[in-house]
């Protein structure tokens, strides 16, 4: 059951979260378009894969050597060879996301200034970036008992603890749902991605929304149609 929220001056951020396909984009879109009717200022951000120097770094890997960075059926980079030194790699990450959260700050501040009412609307966040750098430095692993001791280290990681701060300036919908209609719907777009890899997604952020204990307003998409869903994130947002 979603409870409605009541939202605070630190909360300034709807953030869409869940396994490729589960719609994050779709309502994102529907949302903005909402706030834009209410005489919001809508901004629309990003924050999942690589950011700001890492994105960088993997393009010169990658130019270097196609084989060092892996892709998904979307093209977006699930891994790569920079991956191997999990430790580092984690805290570059963490470094770049926090530096787009200062960014999304400032332009808070600004539009504040201004006496503007602003909100950021993303259809990917900390959450989703967590999973990614999980599935990023897991999948180089080999072997069951590896993976999850790796998985133990990251989350237990200062990194991570940087990383979860994040989500309390947002309100985060989870958008979940069978990984046969989460594919199924991404085979429309041409761009679906093996069972197992919607199968990990979906573990993994279920496994760090429980470790983290973070306040997640779940929607299962499985059953519920585009307007079915949007009605119910409505319902949701009314506090607004």
């Amino acid at each position: 059951m979603i409870k409605h929220i009541t939202t605070s001056s630190k909360i300034f951020i709807i953030a869409f979260s869940g396994p490729d396909g589960s719609g994050k984009s779709t309502h994102a879109n529907l949302i903005s378009e909402k706030f834009i009717s209410n005489g919001y200022v809508v901004k629309r951000i990003w924050v999942k894969n690589v950011h700001l120097l890492s994105y960088v770094i993997l393009l010169i890997l990658e130019k270097i050597n196609k084989k060092r960075v892996l892709r998904s059926t979307s093209e977006a980079i699930i891994t790569s060879s920079i991956a191997n030194f999990g430790n580092q790699w984690v805290w570059i990450e963490s470094i770049n996301i926090s530096l787009k959260m200062l960014l999304f700050l400032l332009v808070k501040f600004f539009y504040k200034l201004f006496n503007k009412k602003l909100i950021l609307i993303a259809d990917r966040f900390i959450l989703d970036s967590m999973v990614h750098i999980l599935i990023s430095v897991m999948l180089l692993k080999v072997g069951y008992k590896e993976k999850k001791k790796t998985l133990i280290k990251l989350l237990m990681s200062y990194p991570f603890r940087i990383l979860r701060y994040y989500y309390r300036m947002s309100i985060i919908i989870f958008l979940d749902g069978k990984e046969e209609i989460i594919i199924k719907r991404k085979m429309k777009s041409k761009k679906s991605d093996p069972l197992w890899y919607i199968n990990l997604q979906r573990k993994l952020y279920h496994i760090v929304i429980k470790v983290f204990k973070i306040p997640v307003y779940s929607i299962d998409v499985s059953d519920r149609s585009v307007i079915e869903t949007h009605n119910e994130i409505l319902n949701l947002l009314k506090a607004f």
